[in-house]
């Protein structure tokens, strides 16, 4: 299926798009400070009591077996690709020039010639 200007149907509406584009396009600041918010890392110079690691919650005791322990390890280290991967193709999607008409006409010529 396809959109107005004959492009695959994405997730994203146009309008979501653009709210991409705006806030992200550009914007490495942004991406950065999201990344900082989901993926915290010690941070040695943070005022007293407002250090941020993510490691001082993992109580390894409560686990049966170390076993388990390494299952919430690894789900947390697909937590944070994940969340790096995303984080990654929200900037990329935002970078991404809207195809004008002409373009999708043309790819679509060119589609239909294969």
């Amino acid at each position: 299926m396809e959109d107005k200007l004959g492009q695959p149907n994405m997730r994203f509406t146009d309008s979501e798009l653009e709210v991409l584009r705006t806030h992200f396009k550009d914007n490495l600041n942004l991406i950065k400070l999201l990344r900082k918010v989901f993926i915290a890392d010690y941070d040695p110079q943070a005022p007293l009591g407002l250090a941020n690691d993510l490691w001082v919650n993992i109580n390894i005791e409560n686990y049966n077996t170390p076993e388990e322990a390494m299952i919430k390890i690894h789900a947390r280290n697909s937590m944070l690709v994940h969340l790096e991967g995303a984080l990654m193709f929200l900037q990329q999607l935002a970078e991404q020039e809207p195809e004008s008409k002409e373009q999708a006409e043309a790819r679509k010529e060119k589609d239909s010639t294969k």
